[in-house]
């Protein structure tokens, strides 16, 4: 049976001479794994700039209501084209480093539109940010908290979560630090704030800190030191 769904390109791997495996966060099914034929092949109607981290699609697809199933995509288009992720390094460092987020933390996820459609609509809006791009992965990761059960509600209460629970973290935790990121969380994802890039890294660093304490085997994310550079 078809289906038709959006979908968030979330990794993929090469499987055989000329297909991939690849794992898409939809809106209808929740993360599901998809088996591509043909993708890698010198002629074929889709690319693989397709399964690129974050790429918003439109699907039809077959779906079995099992476990661990490889699905298939009969049909895929592009839903929304970026203007700069994809394009920007600053812009597609940060795409980079939250796919790599919602892969550990949406691993066994059931369908949740209220989700899809955060995460959807935050990364267009991150594709038509200017200067306050800057920002966009700390108030993110504030907000997804949310999603995950374990909402943070103030600045004093990360930093509280994370002293008591002695966390050694590179970045000494500061005043200044709690202050900044207070007024970072109140505002919205478009409001540019001058925060010093050594506040900003130690900003995402503690959030990081602060889901290793509520996601079992949440390990270093790989891409952290590109969106520290593209802090710079």
């Amino acid at each position: 049976m078809l289906h038709h769904t959006l979908g968030l390109a979330i990794s993929f791997r090469k499987y055989r001479e000329t297909s991939i495996i690849t794992r898409i966060y939809t809106s209808k099914f929740g993360m599901q794994t998809y088996l591509v034929n043909g993708v890698r092949a010198s002629k074929t109607k889709m690319g693989l700039g397709l399964f690129s981290p974050l790429t918003q699609l439109q699907l039809v697809v077959y779906h079995k209501n099992q476990a661990d199933a490889l699905q298939r995509i009969s049909e895929i288009h592009i839903e929304y084209p970026y203007q700069k992720i994809g394009i920007n390094f600053h812009y597609t460092a940060i795409a980079m480093f939250l796919t790599e987020l919602l892969d550990k933390c949406l691993s066994n996820e059931e369908p949740d539109l209220e989700l899809f459609t955060f995460v959807q609509q935050s990364f267009q809006l991150l594709d038509a940010l200017d200067e306050a791009r800057q920002l966009f992965a700390i108030r993110f990761l504030f907000h997804f908290t949310s999603f995950m059960g374990f909402g943070i509600q103030t600045a004093e209460h990360l930093y509280y979560a994370i002293n008591v629970d002695s966390v050694r973290s590179i970045y000494p935790i500061t005043q200044e630090e709690k202050t900044q990121l207070q007024a970072v969380i109140e505002t919205p994802f478009t409001t540019l704030i001058q925060v010093p890039i050594a506040l900003r890294r130690a900003m995402l660093q503690h959030l990081l800190d602060f889901y290793a304490l509520h996601l079992p085997n949440f390990s270093v994310l790989r891409s952290l030191s590109i969106i520290q550079e593209s802090m710079s």
